[in-house]
């Protein structure tokens, strides 16, 4: 009996082996279900990869479309700042060019009333006028009339007019020197070389100042300016708007002394081109 049992097992075990090394062989060989397996797993992966690199690409093209909209708009708002800061200069310049063709007008018929004066008088003592010289006629006028009699309140009064008129073309002569001198500052963004004026108040979340002086004092648009504290310079400062007796300026990161910050009441003079 137990034989039989023993050699049923022994067949049992060998067809089970058999069985066993078939399927092993038809694992491993090409083309077998191991191999499958191991192409599926590596389709996957390639797959898998594929699809995060699209997903990469993808969020790339997203953040570089968005930085250029970004950027875009900044241009397009920086452009347009400086669109009606030009046109604000402008209208200064232009403000500036009719003051002195009204002053040039003014003293054109200062000298002609001078003229007009001088060949009067001339003509009051037969002396020839040179219309050429006329400051030498009347200076030689004026030593006749002393000489000869006649009266003298009325000597003193064509005196004081003549020196009137002087002093005021002198002082004419002077306001059209200046304005041509503020609307060439003006075209080159200098502000006023004399200018002092005082930081009203910070903003140091926005980086910008209020100062006390405006077109009052001649500041002009875009022009540099220098925060003092004493005789140390803390920054510099680049105006961005002006208004009759207030302006505003952005403080120049890259001039900002080390561990300084501007305050209120700081005094602020005018950058030169020299300071440049």
């Amino acid at each position: 009996m137990w034989k039989y049992i023993i050699i049923g097992a022994l067949v049992i075990l060998l067809f089970g082996s058999f069985v066993y090394f078939k399927n092993q062989d038809a694992m491993v060989m090409v083309g077998g279900e191991a191999e499958t397996v191991q192409t599926q797993f590596q389709n996957s992966v390639k797959r898998l990869v594929d699809i995060n690199t699209d997903k990469t690409i993808l969020t790339y093209a997203d953040m570089r479309t968005k930085h250029f909209e970004g950027v875009s708009g900044e241009l397009r708002s920086e452009k347009e700042a400086l669109d009606a800061e030009n046109t604000n200069v402008q209208s200064q310049i232009e403000q500036t060019d009719a003051e002195i063709k009204s002053a040039e007008a003014k003293l054109d018929s200062l000298r002609k009333d001078m003229e007009l004066y001088t060949t009067e008088v001339a003509k009051l003592v037969g002396r020839q006028v040179d219309p050429d010289n006329l400051d030498a006629v009347a200076r030689e006028l004026v030593a006749l009339v002393i000489e000869q009699e006649g009266p003298r309140a009325e000597l003193e009064k064509e005196n004081r007019t003549i020196a009137a008129l002087e002093q005021e073309t002198k002082r004419l002569e002077t306001v059209i020197a200046e304005q041509k001198k503020l609307a060439q500052d003006r075209q080159a963004r200098i502000s006023p070389e004399a200018l002092e004026c005082r930081v009203s108040s910070v903003d140091p979340s926005w980086g910008y100042v209020l100062l006390d002086a405006g077109v009052n004092k001649g500041i002009v648009i875009g022009s540099r300016l220098a925060v003092m504290r004493g005789e140390v310079k803390i920054c510099e400062l680049n105006v961005t708007n002006v208004e009759s007796r207030k302006s505003s300026a952005d403080v120049v990161r890259s001039t900002l002394m080390t561990a300084e910050q501007v305050r209120p009441g700081d005094r602020v003079i005018a950058v030169r081109n020299t300071d440049k």
